[in-house]
């Protein structure tokens, strides 16, 4: 193996909330521990440092082997470990070791369990500053310059490239544009370019399951197999079925990420989800062995959310753009929300670039579209804040019913 072959241990669909949820003093604790426990070979101490699910997931034995074998074998002990920022639901650390340094990101539930532990190597970042960018702000409110000293700080890395801002005070709306749609293009994004809203989806799929409700076409009760292929019919735990309350609840139980998902054709890791079709998330479902009952646990879910999302097309025989378009885009009057950015469009698609400031291809969700699918303007997106705010709609109020208890 070589040197910098540093394997991801696991990032389990666990990590996302409780990693939000947990200080970062509170983690100082786990890191004190991991360095102990490895520093003196203590691979069952270790081992003890990990949750019930993540060691359902990762033998003791395979453990020993990466630590021993894959890290202090290349890296020796380690002499420090110092934070550095939280991203995507994990806890990053410079970690220096005898022989060189790694990156450590890490994610723990409320008892200070390990959920998510990686080692990478670490990128020293050397960041130059940019001081001049493309500006619609007039800096002449109280408003305006607050905008401007907090976004300066953003603008000034130049692995950033820009960015639309939208604000609701006093019941008006006030809207900032920064930096270009696309590095080089020289062209500011307006109230009309078009982002990625990625998880925001998810709060459309809610809104649209209300729909769905109010129309009597599904019921949060409802066995989630009653509108799946046959195949999906050992989707239970003891008994216990996955609802479709558990789905819009995160509390199914279905993990967070689909073990097939590099199973489809043409897989490409930089646009994850362009092949993975309906077909494949029933197959995956057919196999799925829950690991407890549903309802009681609560597990940030992209799967279970794009279930739903497959499930709403099924029961309307309609697809998930054209749910969007008739109960949400229209009636709220959302004339650059999508699923499908139209070809007279594609010029305002603003272009995404990854930490480094490199450009990253827009992912093409497909049939996980429920999930994070839809691209939108900052204007329609602080119109939608506004309406959920006001309860503009039945079906927006239905959606904001509480579901405490789950069953």
């Amino acid at each position: 193996m070589k040197r910098y072959s540093i394997a991801i241990i696991i990032m389990f669909n666990t990590l996302f909330s409780y990693a939000q949820k947990t200080g970062t003093d509170n983690y100082s604790v786990v890191i004190d521990k991991i360095k102990s426990t490895y520093n003196s070979k203590d691979y069952k101490g270790f081992y003890n440092l990990l949750s019930p699910y993540f060691k359902s997931q990762q033998s003791e034995k395979d453990m020993e082997s990466f630590l021993k074998d894959n890290v202090f074998a290349y890296f020796g002990n380690i002499t420090s470990i110092s934070y550095l920022n939280e991203k995507e639901g994990f806890k990053h650390y410079k970690t220096e070791c005898e022989k060189g340094n790694l990156e450590l990101l890490l994610a723990c539930n409320e008892k200070l369990q390990i959920e998510g532990f990686t080692l990478l190597p670490y990128e020293e970042k050397i960041i130059t500053t940019k001081k001049d960018f493309l500006s619609d702000n007039k800096k002449q409110t109280a408003l305006d310059l607050k905008v401007d000293s907090i976004v300066s700080h953003f603008m000034s890395n130049p692995t950033n490239a820009g960015l639309s801002i939208g604000i609701i005070q006093n019941g008006e709306t006030h809207f900032y544009h920064y930096g270009e749609i696309k590095k080089g293009s020289h062209q500011l994004p307006s109230d009309s370019s078009l982002y990625e809203i990625g998880s925001i989806s998810k709060t459309f799929t809610g809104i649209l399951l209300s729909q769905a409700l109010i129309d009597k076409k599904i019921a949060l009760n409802d066995d989630i197999r009653k509108y799946l292929p046959k195949e999906c019919t050992t989707l239970n735990y003891k008994g216990n079925p996955v609802t479709v309350k558990h789905l819009v609840t995160h509390a199914s139980r279905i993990p967070r990420i689909p073990s097939n998902l590099d199973q489809q054709s043409n897989y490409d890791p930089l646009n994850p989800y362009k092949n993975y079709d309906k077909n494949m998330v029933y197959k995956y479902l057919s196999t799925l062995e829950l690991d407890t009952v549903p309802g009681y646990i609560i597990d940030y879910s992209n799967t279970g959310m794009a279930l739903l999302g497959i499930i709403l097309e099924n029961v309307y025989k309609q697809s998930y753009a054209e749910l969007l378009d008739k109960y949400i885009s229209t009636p709220l009057d959302m004339k650059k929300t999508f699923v499908n950015v139209p070809n007279n469009q594609l010029v305002n698609y603003a272009t995404g670039y990854n930490d480094k400031g490199e450009k990253t291809p827009h992912w093409d969700l497909g049939d996980q579209a429920g999930a994070g699918g839809i691209k939108s303007s900052i204007k329609d997106m602080t119109l939608y804040l506004q309406k959920n705010i006001n309860d503009a709609l039945p079906v927006i109020k239905k959606a904001h019913e509480f579901q405490l208890k789950y069953k």
